[in-house]
């Protein structure tokens, strides 16, 4: 066993995290909602080989995302599941090493064999690039359709819920956006509304312009969860869309509330008031945006969305 000492952990653990801060993540949903609403599901990934990188491709979301505490209860749970995983106690100790708590960061890595975890590493970082060429099983919808989950116990019913979210993301990088939701529609009818999955789901149901199913997907998603910042815009976006600018208009105001420093949030805002001919509070949505960042008009002129505050701006 090659034990590192103090001095190379240390060394390591800033030659990893370095990765983390020039990554970008797209999705603004809190992927955990699941695994914790559904204890089988979350005890399959723990142990299935294949569910434990999906579960580690999660915690490189939440580095990236700065969010150290959520590695931190997620990993001591996961670990409970499966003490003898290298992964997951990386995980947890590169967690604690960016909270700045060294010496715990440091008790768990003394326990690692550091060349097999950089092997783990390299393993899971090949499995990530590799993802995207699986080819698209449109047989699971119907493979699963009449299926009740709840008749499953342990493995059984985590296995096909992993199945279909794999499904998911195969079907709407091939835009195949009304399959996708016929996967979300069996989870959900197994596990119930969790609020990520229907705030997935109506962003599908816009692009497919299918607007009122939409709006009850995101809807019900906020009112279960106020923290899911891109279901505002998009159900924001629908009432734009359908010229119901009073509606966006409360639709932003509270999702400015909830998210006071996102400049974009202000100008979508200052947009429906725009259209309102609420001239007076528009001009305070972008004197606040402009605050938040001050070079903010250069990014105006990229979005068509935006060009009708130039008039305002200048």
């Amino acid at each position: 066993m090659n034990m590192a000492t103090d001095k190379e952990l240390l060394t390591f653990f800033e030659k990893m995290t370095a990765e983390y801060k020039d990554a970008v993540i797209h999705e603004e949903y809190d992927p955990t909602e699941i695994f914790f609403e559904n204890k089988e599901y979350f005890e399959y990934l723990v142990r299935d080989p294949s569910g434990k990188q999906f579960l580690e491709s999660f915690c490189f979301y939440f580095l990236v995302k700065n969010d150290y505490q959520k590695i931190i209860t997620f990993m001591t749970e996961a670990i409970k599941h499966q003490p003898d995983s290298y992964m997951f106690q990386y995980y947890l100790a590169v967690a604690y090493y960016l909270t700045g708590d060294i010496e715990k960061a440091l008790s768990i890595a003394r326990n690692l064999d550091i060349s097999r975890l950089q092997e783990e590493i390299d393993d899971m970082q090949s499995y990530l690039a590799t993802v995207d060429d699986e080819p698209i099983k449109k047989e699971h919808i119907s493979i699963y359709e009449n299926i009740d989950l709840q008749k499953f116990k342990g493995k059984g019913a985590g296995a096909i819920i992993n199945d279909l979210l794999s499904s998911i993301d195969m079907f709407v990088a091939a835009n195949m956006y009304e399959d996708a939701i016929d996967c979300y529609k069996l989870i959900i009818k197994n596990i119930g509304d969790v609020p990520c999955l229907l705030a997935e789901m109506g962003q599908l149901y816009m692009w497919l312009n299918q607007y009122k199913e939409a709006k009850k997907c995101l809807s019900k998603a906020l009112q279960d969860n106020p923290g899911l910042y891109r279901a505002y815009r998009s159900l924001a976006t629908i009432h734009r869309l359908l010229n119901e600018h009073e509606q966006a208009v409360g639709v932003l105001k509270k999702a400015s509330k909830k998210f006071p420093e996102d400049d974009l949030i202000l100008l979508e805002l200052a947009t429906s008031y725009l259209k309102l001919e609420h001239i007076p509070k528009a001009k305070e949505c972008i004197k606040k945006a402009l605050v938040i960042d001050p070079n903010i008009e250069h990014s105006l002129s990229l979005d068509p969305l935006f060009k009708p505050l130039f008039p305002i701006i200048s």
